[in-house]
């Protein structure tokens, strides 16, 4: 998990740059992938942090056919 949001903050400050520089006609899909990239460094975080109840919650609302959550324990 460490690792991955090492990843996921290198590639977000990469998105947000690109993001800033789209041409408005590719702005929306710039944004999706701000989006998508802090969705899995949030994943990791919260992993990190011990709430893993909480946290597939922003990459499950990214589904375009989200699943249940699981079961609690």
């Amino acid at each position: 998990m460490e690792e991955l949001a090492g990843i996921t903050n290198f590639f977000l400050e990469k998105f947000r740059e690109i993001e800033g520089a789209a041409p408005d006609s590719e702005r929306e899909a710039a944004h999706s992938m701000v989006v998508h990239e802090t969705a899995l460094n949030k994943f990791a975080q919260l992993e990190l942090a011990g709430d893993t109840n909480n946290s597939l919650n922003d990459v499950i609302a990214q589904l375009q056919y989200p699943l249940a959550p699981p079961p609690r324990s």
